[in-house]
């Protein structure tokens, strides 16, 4: 029988808005199959560490941050006893700054894939702020895809297009095994409470296609005959959803 892809959480600091008392972990997520290891999203930049201020410019003015050593890509990925350079793929669900900035510490040992329309609207004149010009100028190194992907081309995992939070959002669907299958959210919600009752999230690229996309995915795991595990990207605790949620 074979192995069912596994899923861990990866811990790459914490982050809020000024103003809110309630810090979101930043995460990202380690998937593994029986032949590949695939990370989704990056968290910070190295450089937000030593010049915290200098690497947010603005930002610094509406999030705070916390985040260490430890918390970045490469030592999150060496506690599941793997190195950079056993990474297959790296998948960014949308070039915000909190989730593409370990993007450097790949660099040229693996390949990089964003979705095209994320990577054009993040070079917009008028791009929101949670963009980083220097996130966004290494972006131009990634695999560009076209809305949902195959992402194997055997049918496990699929990049689903999720606009909404972001211009090009994706989330990942995994095909796992016959009795359930695993949902990825990123930041096309928050929380799996936010996706569970569809709100939106705090600052949306556009909220009537973020409630659209919340909507397919709901359709999803309405068509499954099977339980599906939802994660999402400022959430440390999945839930299983089924079609009779």
């Amino acid at each position: 029988m074979k192995r069912p892809t596994t899923v861990n959480i990866l811990d790459c600091g914490r982050i809020r808005f000024k103003g809110d008392s309630n810090w979101m972990p930043v995460q990202a997520f380690l998937i593994q199959t029986p032949e590949v290891n695939i990370v989704v999203d990056a968290g910070f930049h190295p450089d937000i560490i030593t010049n915290t201020k200098g690497y947010l410019g603005m930002l610094s003015s509406v999030v705070e941050i916390e985040v260490t050593k430890e918390n970045l890509i490469d030592h999150q990925i060496k506690q599941h006893n793997l190195e950079v350079s056993n990474i297959d793929k790296v998948i960014y669900s949308h070039l915000h700054f909190d989730h593409c900035g370990g993007a450097v510490l790949f660099e040229g040992k693996t390949t990089e894939m964003v979705q095209l329309k994320e990577f054009e609207s993040a070079h917009n004149a008028h791009f929101h702020f949670e963009y980083n010009k220097k996130d966004i100028d290494y972006a131009k190194n990634f695999k560009k895809i076209k809305g949902d992907l195959d992402l194997l081309g055997n049918g496990e995992i699929h990049l689903i297009e999720t606009p909404g939070h972001s211009a090009g959002h994706q989330s990942v669907w995994i095909e796992n095994s016959d009795d359930s299958d695993i949902l990825l959210l990123c930041d096309a919600s928050y929380s799996v409470h936010q996706f569970i009752h569809r709100g939106h999230s705090k600052y949306p690229f556009k909220k009537e296609l973020e409630i659209v996309s919340i909507n397919r995915l709901h359709n999803m795991i309405e068509n499954r005959n099977k339980p599906v595990c939802v994660y999402a990207g400022h959430d440390p605790i999945p839930q299983i959803i089924s079609e009779r949620y």
